[in-house]
């Protein structure tokens, strides 16, 4: 995944042929992590003891897996493969108690069945363990869902009502647990899609929006709206019309689980120049979104207006709160100015406002620290913001405000100040006395003359379309008191996140009551998002745009237009209100629940040493997510030759603190632990920690990352070690210029040893009598191994008439080592074309690089559609051997298992090699079935360093 990480490359290429690339490289990334995981799981499941207790119906066993460290609960969508036909089945626990199920094949199923497609209520599924199940054979079949009356669903959480008024949008989502509505429809429908028009030439089309104010929503389009029941998911299904495109919305409750999911499909899209987006209008009062970042969140603000969305890098036009989520952002808060009488105010994006006194600026620092450490990003500034200094230089070195425009931050997220005043020196705060009204410019007054006062105010003057501002005023009459007071207010935001004030230190007029509740919108991808100023929670699903400067509708790099938007999108995302802060919520792990559903792996029975319940490693903590659990030992990537020991390496587990409030860590491993060592992010060990009853404890600081090493006990597996991921290329020979052929990553292995030709070869007859007969070429050999020799044999290859001098070249090179060789290629005939091939063998791949001689040698080929295939036919039509690959390049919905909860068809083979003699025909077939809703299928042939594209019509 990372070398697609390169410059504009995930957020969207501004070159039609390098999207492609992309798009090829991220389905391989995904078919080999998925390979691994398949093999993995199936090595477990063969390691437990599935027969045990095991009633002589059973004909199955069924491992629900969870990769997270707490037990989940949740439904599990799989499909059920038996090796004899039945006419009946159910679900069973270890125990033997039935497991709530629901069918999903077409109903009525035609029996006896071969397979099943069903859902199940996988409870307390152990933290980084499984739980397994029995299907048992009987002479009936799950439930299906039925369709009911009306438009709403629910379960013990929520109640959930579509209006086809609405265009199938959501009219209320109601809180059992909590009492309340969640949505605020005097904003509109929840769930509702929104098509805005885009600029056609904005300036950087992928990573820019630029709305220019038209829009088109789904509450003005019909729907068809129904209601079905299962035991274990009842779901709303709307279909309608929309912008471009025909829609379906899939809104999915599940018994037991506090969580309401969604799936939108887009489908058959051909528009342009339009941002699509989802919104919830949520009842929640007195918030601020918190957006979730990698390790950790923080606090960002509201939008101005209301999906007007522009901005261009760093500038952001319509003062809009588009800003990236991990994986949710959830409007509640994360810090709070809380009084005594139940109101508060939560921070947001802080400016912290000094005079230039040492003492003013070291207040701001210690309360910055506390702040940051809760998630409230701050920007110290100067009263005078510094200007006397910054209008002496010969060039800005900052974007903040001047004096006379202190508010140009809103645009850029500020929407909170805390003022700090010693004995009076602030002159930001000096001119925010003259502006309040006089009885609140009176108490504030009085507040000032204290030995210490603290203060909540708004500044009113602020720009056209903005609220008044929250100021926190924190104010001392001498050094010391301004130090204590603050030190004061930092313990406080580091124990509860808050700090407690009197009532009176209220100076805000209109009540701002504390809510207790939130709502988390919760993406899977989807990273653009947004809280609009009557708390509408956005989130951007797609736009299309131009390559670069190219126009819309034009070729750019390739030799047919291409448009990947042009096809049926699928988006996943979860909304999660509940009581509470975010932190008490725990949304953190509930982002990670949605972005790592349980995975299930079938097998039959048979004996075992693992029990049919079990985790490998327990985690107590209250909050902390472990990311990380692997061999701590990469010698593919330091390119060292061993293979991958964990038993003597250790295992590396990685935590982080996703609140802000640290934790206390205990970690025990299934086996036990021998040793442990504090470790960097290199997994590099560094100071040993203490082993206490064989498990380790340790403190987690606020949002920190830590990693460990642990030395297991070992554990002897049945039927010993097996290979668990490929490890050579499925298109032999590698060609080791693999960049030629527009390839992002290295082949598998990382090139250990390569070798090269290079060298210009004369063909041409410059006197009567004869011709050039002997060149003189250059072979190399490089050992990128840093721990162990490269030996073998370098086979030069040459057309029938030719031959080289040597034709083989054995090769011992030290570690880290190069060598070039001179070979003589000698012309035994006439013949003056062809190619030179280059190959040597290691471990189990053949690697190759080539010379072409006297001309370019790449296959005739052609493509046709036949039902559920696409054929590529080939034709060697030089006089030498062609080999290289075809691949077929299609969207993400297509790449079936591999893309996990974005399947949408089945996958097949998208890469195969072709050998082709001269005038030798290949065809070569890709089974599957055509992308939905007319989505791109381009072919890709490659071959000797270079490249072809194609696209099926």
């Amino acid at each position: 995944m990372l070398f697609n990480q390169h410059h504009d490359g995930i957020a969207g290429p501004s070159c039609d042929r390098a999207y492609l690339d992309m798009m090829a490289g991220f389905r391989e990334a995904l078919e080999l992590a998925h390979d691994v995981r398949t093999r993995s799981l199936r090595y477990i499941c063969d390691q437990t003891d599935t027969a045990y207790t095991a009633p002589p119906p059973s004909v199955i066993a069924l491992q629900v897996h969870n990769a997270l460290n707490w037990k989940r609960t949740d439904a599990v969508r799989v499909t059920l493969r038996f090796p004899k036909p039945v006419s009946g089945f159910h679900i069973e626990d270890s125990e033997g108690n039935p497991v709530p199920c629901q069918l999903e094949s077409p109903v009525p199923p035609r029996l006896p069945l071969h397979e099943a497609e069903v859902t199940l209520l996988a409870r307390d599924i152990p933290a980084m363990g499984f739980r397994t199940y029995r299907v048992v054979e009987t002479d009936s079949l799950p439930p299906a869902p039925r369709l009911i009356p009306g438009h709403t669903i629910e379960n013990e959480f929520f109640r959930v009502t579509a209006d086809p008024q609405l265009g199938g949008g959501l009219s209320s989502i109601f809180d059992k647990q909590a009492g309340r509505e969640v949505l605020n429809l005097q904003a509109g429908p929840g769930n509702e899609i929104v098509a805005l028009l885009e600029k056609a030439d904005r300036a950087e089309p992928a990573w820019e929006c630029y709305t220019l104010g038209p829009k088109w929503f789904s509450r003005d389009y019909a729907a068809n709206v129904q209601a079905w029941q299962g035991p274990v998911q009842s779901r709303l299904v709307i279909r309608g019309e929309m912008r471009s495109c025909e829609r379906e919305q899939i809104v999915s409750l599940t018994q037991g689980v506090r969580r309401i999911d969604f799936a939108t499909q887009l489908q058959r899209y051909r528009g342009e120049n339009e941002l699509f987006v989802v919104t919830f209008p949520v009842n929640v009062q007195n918030a601020e979104p918190v957006f979730e970042e990698r390790f950790g969140a923080i606090t960002k603000r509201k939008s101005k207006g209301k999906l007007d969305f522009r901005f261009h890098q760093w500038r952001n036009f319509s003062e809009c709160g588009a800003r990236h989520a991990c994986q949710w952002v959830d409007l509640s808060g994360a810090a709070w100015v809380r009084f005594a009488d139940g109101q508060q105010r939560p921070f947001g994006m802080c400016h912290l406002v000094t005079s230039h006194h040492p003492a003013s600026v070291q207040a701001a620092y210690t309360l910055q620290r506390a702040l940051i450490r809760k998630g409230v990003p701050c920007t110290p500034v100067y009263d005078d913001f510094d200007a006397p200094r910054r209008l002496q230089l010969p060039v800005e070195d900052t974007i903040l405000p001047f004096p006379n425009n202190p508010n140009e931050d809103l645009s850029l997220g500020m929407s909170f100040r805390v003022v700090f005043s010693l004995n009076g020196d602030n002159t930001y705060l000096a001119e925010l006395v003259t502006r309040l009204p006089e009885t609140q410019a009176a108490r504030l007054q009085a507040i000032l003359n204290e030995q210490q006062g603290i203060a909540l105010v708004e500044d009113p003057d602020m720009p056209d379309g903005w609220h008044p501002l929250p100021v926190l005023v924190i104010a001392a009459k001498d050094e010391a008191a301004l130090q204590q007071m603050v030190q004061q207010l930092a313990i406080q935001l580091e124990q509860t996140s808050a700090i407690s004030l009197p009532a009176d230190a209220n100076l805000i007029e209109r009540p701002i009551p504390a809510d207790g509740y939130g709502v988390a919108l919760v993406n899977t991808g989807n990273v653009l998002n947004s809280v609009e100023n009557d708390n509408t929670m956005v989130l951007f699903l797609m736009h299309t745009a131009a390559w670069g400067g190219t126009p819309w509708g034009k070729p750019d790099r390739l030799p047919f237009v291409f448009i990947p938007e042009h096809k049926t999108h699928l988006f996943r995302y979860s909304l999660y209100p509940h009581t509470g802060d975010w932190r008490e919520a725990q949304t953190a792990r509930i982002g990670w629940e949605v972005n790592n559903p349980l995975q299930t792996v079938q097998g039959m029975l048979h004996g075992g040493a693992l029990p049919l319940d079990y985790s490998f490693l327990q985690v107590e903590a209250k909050q902390s997510i472990l990311t990380a659990l692997k061999p701590a030992d990469n010698p593919t990537g330091r390119f060292e030759s061993h293979p991958v020991d964990a038993e003597s390496k250790g295992i590396a587990v990685r935590l982080y603190d996703p609140t802000g409030f640290g934790d206390a860590i205990r970690l025990r491993w299934h086996t036990g632990i021998t040793e442990a060592h504090h470790a960097n992010l290199l997994e590099e060990p560094q100071q040993p920690v203490a082993l206490q009853d064989g498990a380790i404890e340790f403190p987690l600081d606020s949002f920190a990352i830590e990693t460990f090493l642990l030395k297991p006990k070992p554990f002897a597996p049945k039927g010993g070690r097996r290979v668990l991921g490929a490890t050579t290329e499925p298109v032999q020979p590698v060609y080791v210029r693999y960049w030629q052929h527009n390839l992002g990553a290295d082949p598998i292995g990382y090139l250990p040893v390569a070798v090269s030709l290079r060298g210009e070869v004369k063909t041409g007859i410059h006197i009567r009598q004869g011709g050039v007969t002997i060149n003189t070429i250059e072979v190399g050999v490089v050992n990128n191994l840093r721990d162990s020799n490269a030996t073998g044999v370098v086979r030069l290859i040459v057309p029938e008439g030719w031959h080289t001098v040597p034709a083989e070249i054995p090769f011992d090179l030290p570690a880290g080592e190069a060598q070039v060789w001179k070979v003589l290629l000698c012309f035994d005939t006439p013949r003056r074309t062809g190619v030179v091939r280059a190959q040597l063998e290691w471990d189990g791949q053949t690697y190759e690089d080539i010379l072409e001689v006297g001309r370019e040698y790449f296959p005739e080929w052609d493509m046709r559609i036949e039902r559920n295939a696409l054929v590529v036919h080939l034709r060697n039509g030089t006089d030498d051997l062609v080999h290289g690959a075809v691949q077929v390049i299609t969207p993400l919905e297509t790449w079936g298992d591999a893309a996990g909860m974005y399947r949408l068809t089945a996958g097949g083979k998208h890469t195969q090699g072709f050998h082709l003699q001269p005038d030798e025909r290949a065809e070569i077939r890709f089974e599957g079935e055509r992308p939905p809703g007319r989505g791109f299928t381009i072919v890709k042939v490659m071959a000797h360093g270079k490249v072809e594209y194609r696209k099926v019509q």
